[in-house]
């Protein structure tokens, strides 16, 4: 938090990310964005080496990859308790809605936020995220972005304001937008349905 870039990056001495170094080996997943503990930069340390900008880069370019998502979950995951409660996701929102104000853009309530995204992603306990909830929904690219990357964030909400315009839209993978909509959609279908009967 209170990085001046577009993007929020953790530290390599925050305890999320030196958990973030540690879950791929620890899971055996040999692409993921992270690294043994035995490799990890030494506590204390706020500077990022090549091999963590690398890792970091790769995380932030393809969030719809599970090592991606995973080192973004632990990143989020402030008080490491294994899923993204609502003080974990507002102590981010926090900065972007600064950002926003700064910016000049349109902001939402953290409340609304929270809603939409426990909207997108249905996650199996009511009011926390778990990785597993995160990357079945197909969805967990926009949760993140709206957390810690402003220009993505706004690009999707554009996106949406466009597509519900009738407008042609040029945003290089739209797939995990429409599953979101075509999901809202089914939900206004199937509610009318039983209002009906």
């Amino acid at each position: 938090k209170g990085v001046g870039s577009s993007t929020a990056a953790a530290p390599a001495a925050d305890p999320a990310g030196a958990e973030t170094r540690r879950s791929g080996a620890e899971e055996g997943d040999a692409d993921a964005p992270g690294r043994s503990s035995a490799e990890a930069s030494k506590p204390g340390t706020a500077a990022m080496d090549y091999d963590d900008f690398v890792r970091f880069m790769v995380a932030e370019e393809h969030k719809d990859l599970p090592c991606s998502l995973r080192y973004w979950f632990h990143v989020l995951d402030v008080d490491a308790d294994g899923v993204l409660g609502r003080k974990d996701l507002e102590y981010f929102y926090e900065e972007q809605e600064s950002r926003m104000v700064e910016l000049g853009e349109e902001t939402i309530t953290f409340a609304e936020l929270f809603n939409e995204m426990h909207d997108m992603v249905v996650p199996d306990v009511q009011g926390c995220f778990a990785l597993p909830d995160l990357i079945r929904s197909k969805l967990g690219v926009q949760v993140v972005d709206a957390l810690v990357n402003i220009r993505k964030m706004t690009a999707w909400e554009g996106l949406g304001c466009q597509k519900a315009a009738g407008r042609a839209v040029h945003l290089r993978d739209t797939k995990d937008w429409d599953v979101f909509m075509e999901r809202q959609y089914q939900r206004l279908v199937e509610a009318e349905e039983d209002e009906a009967d």
